[in-house]
């Protein structure tokens, strides 16, 4: 009783704001605002890539739109520290139909290790562990690594981010994954240069089966 109380006291003079809109929250909204939650371009579907002669299905949650809600709330957890809203995307992800059905691990599209000192952590490692959070199923760190650092893809052609990507990732260990089904995770797929990058490398290892999910797709 007494700790609710304290709870609504600071809540009255200290209010949670929408990462969105930064008006305040109400009772029973979480980090964003119903308003600016049902003005999201949602779009709960597949996109097919062909990576090595495979056909690969991409479950995401949005449509990715420049300067949107969704490209806001990603930089925010990209450059301001802000890692709660990688949980909450994370959580958000559980929408998707079956997303972690018979998933041995989970995988997020690793950073190279300069960039990840720099930001202090990887993006889609947040939102992976909102992703598996209350279940068993592992993060798995200790395979995929990006080996060349490389500058932002995002003023980059279709063309260039395929060619540039292609060779970044490597992977170590590779025994642990072999006969597992793991997920890959991304934050946002443009091109899918990426994910296609990451997918090449870890077909490397025997009998691996590669699911793919971000949170916003273009």
């Amino acid at each position: 009783m007494i700790t609710s109380i304290f709870l609504s006291l600071a809540n009255l003079f200290f209010p949670s704001l929408c990462q969105c809109c930064n008006n305040p929250l109400i009772t029973n909204e979480r980090l964003i605002c119903l308003k600016c939650y049902l003005q999201t371009p949602k779009n709960q579907s597949i996109k097919i890539f062909f990576i090595d002669g495979k056909e690969y299905e991409l479950k995401h949650l949005y449509k990715f739109q420049k300067k949107g809600i969704i490209q806001n709330l990603i930089h925010k957890l990209k450059y301001c520290r802000n890692k709660s809203i990688g949980y909450y995307l994370g959580q958000e992800l559980l929408k998707l139909p079956n997303i972690l059905s018979k998933i041995d691990g989970v995988i997020p599209v690793p950073i190279h290790e300069n960039k990840k000192k720099k930001r202090g952590y990887n993006q889609s490692e947040i939102i992976a562990q909102g992703l598996v959070k209350g279940t068993t199923i592992p993060i798995i760190n200790n395979v995929l690594y990006r080996k060349q650092e490389g500058i932002s893809q995002t003023q980059k052609n279709r063309f260039r981010r395929f060619n540039e990507i292609d060779n970044a990732f490597e992977i170590k260990n590779p025994h642990l994954l072999q006969n597992k089904h793991i997920i890959l995770v991304d934050d946002i797929s443009t091109t899918g240069a990426t994910l296609s990058a990451c997918v090449k490398t870890l077909n490397r290892i025997k009998n691996i089966n590669v699911s793919l999910a971000c949170i916003a797709s273009a």
